[in-house]
C-alpha cells in the first residue's frame, strides 16, 4: 500500500504528499547519483521533485532481506518538477525498505527486460 500510495501521489504531481510516505532520514540510490541520506523532510521533497518520470506500480515481489521489489512503468507526470520523462512505456524496478508505513530506502535497480515494440504496423 505504501509503495502504491507514493507512485500514484507522484504520478500525479502531488509532490508533498508523495514525500510523506518517506521517513525521515531516509536513504536513496537513483541510479545516477552516488547513494545519498536525505536527512530531513525539505531533502526528500526535493528527492522526489527531481524525479523526472511518474509510473504506474505493474508487481511487487519480496527481495533479500525484508526489501520489497516494484516493478513500474513509466509515464508522464504533473506537478512541480515535472519535465519529459523521455522513457514512457519503459519498466524500471526499484527496491524499498519500508518501516512502520515509511519508506526508509529506496533503491532503483537494474532496468528489467524492456516489453517488445507494441507497435504493430
Amino acid at each position: 500500500r505504501v509503495i502504491r500510495g507514493w507512485v500514484v501521489a507522484l504520478r500525479a504531481g502531488r509532490v508533498n504528499e508523495a514525500a510523506g510516505f518517506f521517513g525521515v532520514p531516509a536513504r536513496v540510490l537513483d541510479g545516477t547519483n552516488a547513494p545519498r541520506e536525505l536527512p530531513d523532510l525539505r531533502a526528500v521533497r526535493a528527492f522526489n521533485r527531481g524525479l523526472p518520470c511518474g509510473a504506474q506500480l505493474v508487481d511487487t515481489e519480496r527481495g533479500e532481506g525484508r526489501l520489497v521489489i516494484a516493478t513500474f512503468r513509466l509515464t508522464e507526470r504533473s506537478g512541480p518538477g515535472a519535465r519529459p520523462c523521455g522513457a514512457v512505456g519503459n519498466l524500471a524496478a526499484t527496491a524499498f525498505l519500508i518501516e512502520d508505513r515509511h519508506i526508509v530506502q529506496w533503491l532503483r535497480g537494474p532496468d528489467p527486460i524492456q516489453p517488445p515494440d507494441r507497435d504493430v504496423s
